[in-house]
């Protein structure tokens, strides 16, 4: 194989004047011409080969910040293989060989150089610079097997008018200045080697993609928390926004909870004869004294109900110790039970409530109808026989999703033979 293409420092002051790039217009009407000579001093420097030109023309372009800048840099190497080409006289297979490019791609640049100049080659160049591979004819092509086809003045100027390449003004941009800068000292500098520097381009490219996955998962991963704290935080605002009422009895034993449509009537009623037994009095957990309070709400607002019967001026029949209204309960004899019921469809659960009262012989504790519809759902006041009592509990509490509660109180005496049952249904809808 020959030496390579060398560039003297003719052919780099011919190949300036060949390519005619607008320097007034680059450089900004002259104000950025010491930056853009600069620039060609430091790249274009006497002795260099196409293969070190190469090299310099594909770091350099992984210097450039701006996509621009980087355009500008490709046209100006297509240009310097455009200008080899016609002046050097070597065929399309040395000129790929020299500046490290595929064939096909070296002939595609040539081609469109021609046409572009004169668009009546189209043709003509196309058929010649057809090159798939090295055994094509057009891979052996110089420019002398086509100067008598190409007309007289077509390949005198390496631009054609109107080229936005010509005049691009890359010096304006901020990061130029930076970016000559960084040239000068790969360039000139005697410690570096450009060829070595871009054949570790791919690692560092593989290293910058590395890079950015992880950046990227750690971003993902940042979003992710901060969203579920969001998530939290908005739950918490919610709930301290939102107050679901939830009647609480000082002393209730929390062993007579019970979740209704889960466990079903037998399992209710075999809780409730293991936890009070039959009448009153009767063994089990709630043999012991109890000292509550039975009382009725009357619910104006979700928001209003109170925390307790210790509530002062909230709960009806309530006041000051020994005051009207007031109710001893301290030495209670009377079993009452109190079932608090939340409903998402209040219709429903009455149509099944009034079903399951009838067959059991509920009746209202005051006489007249068995319910009393307040604000924010239903009140039932009822007295159910005692022999059915806990069959009755255990059915209410499949209605919906339940709680019982157990207590002895005096002001709420019973009629002989039957259970006092309070029922707040309480509408959710």
């Amino acid at each position: 194989m020959t030496d390579g293409i060398i560039f003297t420092r003719s052919d780099l002051h011919g190949f300036h004047r060949w390519v005619d790039i607008d320097v007034d217009a680059a450089t900004w009407r002259g104000r950025n011409l010491a930056s853009f000579e600069r620039f060609w001093f430091v790249f274009f420097v006497d002795g260099l080969s196409l293969s070190q030109l190469s090299h310099r023309f594909e770091y350099a372009a992984s210097c450039a910040r701006v996509g621009t800048v980087a355009s500008w840099l490709s046209w100006v190497f297509r240009k310097l293989l455009c200008y080899v080409f016609v002046h050097k006289d070597v065929s399309v297979l040395r000129l790929a060989e020299e500046a490290s490019l595929p064939v096909p791609r070296v002939a595609s640049v040539l081609r469109d150089f021609l046409i572009d100049a004169d668009p009546g080659l189209r043709e003509f160049a196309s058929d010649r610079f057809r090159v798939g591979s090295l055994a094509d004819e057009g891979a052996g092509l110089r420019f002398a097997d086509i100067r008598d086809r190409v007309p007289e003045g077509v390949v005198e100027r390496g631009r054609t008018d109107g080229d936005p390449m010509a005049s691009m003004e890359v010096t304006l941009y901020d990061e130029w200045e930076g970016f000559v800068a960084r040239l000068e000292g790969n360039f000139l500098s005697p410690r570096t080697d450009v060829a070595k520097v871009v054949s570790n381009l791919p690692l560092r490219s593989h290293l910058a993609f590395a890079r950015d996955v992880a950046l990227l998962l750690a971003a993902s991963f940042a979003a992710i928390l901060l969203v579920r704290e969001g998530n939290r935080l908005y739950e918490r605002h919610l709930r301290d926004k939102i107050r679901i009422y939830e009647s609480r009895f000082e002393g209730s034993d929390e062993s007579l909870y019970s979740e209704g449509g889960e466990r079903g009537v037998a399992s209710v009623v075999r809780d409730l004869d293991q936890a009070g037994g039959e009448g009153e009095g009767g063994p089990g957990a709630f043999g012991e004294e109890r000292f509550e309070t039975e009382s009725e709400f009357v619910m104006t607002s979700p928001g209003d109900l109170p925390a307790g019967p210790d509530a002062d001026g909230v709960e009806s029949g309530y006041g000051p110790a020994g005051g009207p209204g007031y109710r001893d309960s301290s030495y209670g004899t009377t079993k009452v039970y109190r079932v608090i019921m939340p409903s998402v469809d209040s219709f429903e659960s009455k149509r099944r409530l009034d079903a399951v009262m009838e067959a059991y012989g509920a009746t209202r504790a005051r006489g007249g109808g068995q319910r009393t519809v307040r604000p924010g759902g239903l009140l039932y006041d009822l007295f159910v026989p005692r022999a059915h009592t806990k069959e009755f509990l255990a059915r209410v509490s499949g209605v919906d999703e339940a709680s019982i509660y157990e207590s002895r109180t005096r002001s709420a005496r019973g009629e002989p033979g039957k259970d006092k049952v309070f029922i707040w249904v309480h509408s959710i809808d």
